[in-house]
């Protein structure tokens, strides 16, 4: 398996997703979704193409997203392995939360 980091915005979500979930449904859910998650980014780091290619942000970054139940993880291949720059719930409006004020081109 190649190296996998995450980004400071990433590491923010996830804290917040689970605060928010802990709060609104409990500590097992909310723990549960955020290992769901972290399970994933593991699969990808393995698999780094399985998700979805874009350009996505204000310097139209090469992104790729995987979904995740509810949530989106928004990635990049590194030289060393994969980078988790966001984790960013379905609902949420997608390209505020990566910064950016169109809507993401494929390919």
């Amino acid at each position: 398996m190649s190296d996998l980091g995450f980004s400071s915005a990433a590491l923010e979500d996830l804290r917040q997703t689970h605060g928010f979930l802990r709060q609104q449904v409990g500590e097992d859910f909310a723990a549960k979704q955020i290992h769901e998650i972290l399970t994933a980014t593991e699969l990808l780091g393995r698999f780094p193409r399985l998700g979805t290619e874009g350009f996505y942000g204000p310097e139209r970054r090469r992104v790729r997203r995987f979904p995740v139940g509810a949530y989106f993880v928004y990635y990049v291949e590194t030289n060393d392995g994969l980078l988790v720059l966001r984790v960013v719930h379905s609902k949420r409006d997608q390209r505020q939360a990566l910064g950016q004020t169109d809507q993401p081109s494929n390919g």
